[in-house]
């Protein structure tokens, strides 16, 4: 599910950020392989990933015979199992910023619908009885949400309870995912062996009536606009062949971009020029500003990937796919304005402090270092580590949500956080090192 933030709406989901205020960025392309830690053996498809800032995500497997749902509170360096069952095929998942997520999906052997529920930050979840069968979720608040798969639904109730909306025609097909710009604008993409695959349809009422733009057109996974006329589709694989189709007047007509033996999955923009789609194959490309120009990132990975998402302002990413692969993006900013490079290492007081249950702690790089950040309780012994990577020089933050590397919280109480910096090329154990204390309450 995919949303824009304007009017009455609350930006959650795939933020779109046309400016930074004094910031200019520099995009370095970079992505990083990280190395996923699992507290199950073995290898594990991240199907799809949902962050809700730069430490704490969650991820399914999307496999009949283990059907886990994975919590990280490290920015996933570190994941462990919070649900683990069988005979459940996961297919979306989305989260609020207060903790509640759903996920929805159907049984393995009857193919039954069903949507589970979290309202504690995933760390239980509970079955929604009588679910329609949905394969996209969104939701703006912890009570309103979408949804889309043999139709749309609206729910005012957590997902308790759900309302199909009407769309014209009814046989669409697999409705696959949706795109809200803003408190009236929406589109959704249509997939599957149905006469209407590959179809657009369009709300302008908040979702309460859809319509058909295109019919019959290639099978597309994801739907992103910048406005309401501009727009692009992502897809490939089954039906249709590769491509990242263009619009220019609200998704009526589109040109095509082919790419042969590519099947494309998600895509995802941090503003109007910039952004990126993932696919099968470990294919990630980025656009230029005019969206007709793409070109192929070479990550040296073969593995599937399936999602791409960006927290924190559009200021950290992550993509996800098969066999433990995960991969992170941080956009270092430049500062050209008001602001400037700072002259000195400095390592500043969390605020707020005391804090429950999250506070963030500030720190300044007057050059490219290789940073240590981490927490430890008054024995000395390792809570949790918060940052462990070369950042560019610059202003930073982290922020800690009291809980250890295995994602369990902690109890209330005094605790250390220690900076260490290094230079990048390793030399040195450290030329700025620092230690405060830090109050948690319950």
């Amino acid at each position: 599910m995919r949303y824009q933030e304007d009017g009455a709406f609350e930006m959650r989901f795939k933020k779109i950020i046309a400016s930074l205020l004094f910031i200019s960025i520099l995009f370095s392309q970079t992505w990083e392989i990280i190395n996923p830690s699992f507290d199950t053996p073995g290898e594990h498809l991240l199907r799809n990933i949902e962050f809700v800032d730069q430490n704490t995500g969650w991820a399914f497997q999307y496999h009949p015979s283990a059907a886990r749902i994975y919590k990280t509170t490290n920015g996933g360096y570190n994941w462990e199992v919070v649900m683990d069952t069988t005979h459940l095929l996961f297919i979306d998942i989305d989260f609020t910023d207060d903790g509640y997520g759903w996920i929805c999906g159907h049984t393995s052997s009857s193919n039954e619908p069903f949507i589970l529920r979290t309202i504690d930050y995933g760390n239980t979840w509970g079955l929604i009885n009588n679910a329609p069968r949905v394969y996209a979720l969104f939701f703006d608040t912890d009570l309103h949400g979408f949804a889309s798969g043999d139709s749309i639904y609206e729910t005012f109730d957590g997902g308790n309870s759900w309302i199909g909306r009407h769309v014209t025609p009814y046989s669409a097909g697999y409705i696959y995912d949706m795109f809200f710009l803003d408190d009236s604008h929406a589109w959704a993409v249509c997939t599957g062996p149905f006469l209407h695959s590959g179809s657009i349809i369009f709300s302008s009422n908040s979702g309460l009536t859809w319509e058909y733009l295109v019919n019959q057109s290639y099978e597309s996974s994801s739907i992103f606009f910048k406005d309401s006329l501009n727009g692009l589709r992502v897809g490939g694989g089954g039906y249709s062949p590769g491509h990242i189709g263009i619009t220019s007047d609200g998704g009526s007509n589109w040109n095509y971009n082919i790419f042969n033996s590519v099947s494309f999955r998600d895509i995802y923009f941090i503003n109007d020029n910039l952004g990126w789609v993932v696919g099968h194959g470990g294919n990630l490309w980025v656009s230029d500003s005019s969206w007709n120009i793409w070109t192929q990132i070479d990550l040296g990975i073969t593995e599937n990937l399936y999602s791409i998402q960006f927290v924190e302002n559009n200021t950290v990413g992550f993509i996800s796919g098969a066999n433990n692969t995960l991969l992170k993006y941080e956009v270092e900013a430049s500062v050209t304005d008001n602001q400037s490079i700072p002259n000195k290492f400095a390592f500043n007081q969390n605020y707020p402090n005391p804090f429950n249950p999250t506070t963030t702690i500030q720190y300044e790089l007057p050059q490219r270092s290789d940073v240590q950040i981490t927490i430890y309780d008054l024995l000395g012994r390792k809570v949790t580590t918060l940052v462990s990577k070369i950042q560019e020089a610059g202003f930073k933050s982290v922020t800690w949500n009291a809980t250890n590397d295995h994602g369990k919280p902690v109890s209330a109480g005094v605790y250390l956080y220690q900076i260490r910096v290094c230079d990048p090329d390793g030399v040195g154990t450290g030329k700025f090192v620092q230690t405060k204390k830090m109050v948690l309450l319950k």
